[in-house]
């Protein structure tokens, strides 16, 4: 979460989702802005550092 805050991006959704084994979890999060804005990209560069697995499931620009 200090990726995106300490980079002033506004994370509009957050949810934990459980796995199969106990005790793991996916987590899933919204982000406003787009991957061509370089404050999301580093961000994003900082989280994957942070985590096993890390995916992009699409970018928006914010309207």
């Amino acid at each position: 979460m200090s990726a995106f805050s300490s980079r002033g991006l506004n994370v509009a959704r957050l949810e934990s989702r459980p796995q199969r084994r106990a005790w793991e979890y996916v987590w899933c999060l919204d982000v406003d802005g787009a991957l061509e804005d370089p404050r999301v990209r580093e961000a994003v560069a900082a989280a994957q550092a942070a985590c096993v697995t890390l995916r992009v499931l699409g970018s928006y620009g914010v309207v």
